[in-house]
């Protein structure tokens, strides 16, 4: 006989704290394998408004400034990874972002 439907409850929790688990095993793993599977990009190409404005290698260490009279960006590329130091834009978004290195990412 159960009291109150406590066995019940517990039960639940514990399904819940199951599927928890699995649904975090599993993104992990898929992080994981992405991290490992991306390949080391080359270069770096940089586009401003939909048009190539120049492409860079990743094996040498520069500073490139982008932009015209009125705005500047500035690109670092150090140790083959390729930040934002400036950016013109109000949000700020590409410059907090993470370096890239690998093929397919983006700033």
């Amino acid at each position: 006989m159960h009291r109150n439907g406590l066995d019940s409850t517990k039960k639940s929790y514990k399904n819940d704290i199951l599927l928890i688990l699995f649904f975090l095993i599993i993104g992990i793993g898929a992080f994981a394998f992405m991290q490992l599977q991306g390949k080391r990009g080359a270069e770096v190409k940089v586009s401003v408004n939909n048009k190539e404005y120049g492409t860079y290698s990743l094996d040498k260490n520069q500073t490139v400034t982008i932009g015209e009279d009125d705005w500047e960006n500035i690109l670092i590329i150090k140790d083959g990874k390729a930040s934002m130091a400036k950016a013109d834009c109000p949000d700020k978004i590409c410059v907090n972002h993470a370096a890239i290195s690998k093929k397919g990412e983006t700033i």
